[in-house]
């Protein structure tokens, strides 16, 4: 079993959910643990998963689908651009094989989601000739 828990530290004291923690701990009684404290982390916004799914993966989208001839979905892309920019490698023991394993957008942090926000409009740039704008770009089209 693994736990969890956020708290606030102020002047080097729990100052939040200490009763949550206290339970945790009791149920651990007389078992070996970690204990892993570390800097909470903002989990990607719903804005940047607005924009990703209402501007990045569509684009991506209709620019393959135009150059290959093909009919990508919208969850292929997705899983395209994971696997291609948000993947982690991972080896076969047995042999010796380096796989690219694609993670999960949701568990990127806000600053991780940038990141691989700017290697997929990278790619739109150099292999699909497209410019993706950014979150905040206002758009005007010509009639």
């Amino acid at each position: 079993m693994k736990v969890s828990i956020n708290c606030n530290i102020e002047n080097g004291k729990i100052s939040t959910n200490r009763k949550v923690l206290e339970r945790s701990i009791k149920e651990f009684d007389c078992k070996r643990v970690t204990i892993t404290i570390e800097k909470a982390k903002k989990k990607r916004s719903n804005g940047q998963n607005a924009y990703y799914f209402g501007v990045v993966v569509p684009m991506i989208k209709n620019a393959l689908n135009e150059s290959y001839g093909e009919k990508f979905g919208t969850q292929e892309i997705h899983e395209f651009l994971k696997q291609k920019f948000n993947g982690v490698e991972v080896v076969n023991e047995e042999t010796g094989e380096v796989l690219i394993i694609a993670k999960s957008t949701t568990e990127n942090t806000t600053s991780d989601f940038m990141d691989y926000l700017a290697e997929i409009k990278t790619f739109g740039e150099e292999f699909l000739n497209i410019d993706i704008p950014e979150p905040n770009e206002q758009l005007t089209f010509e009639v």
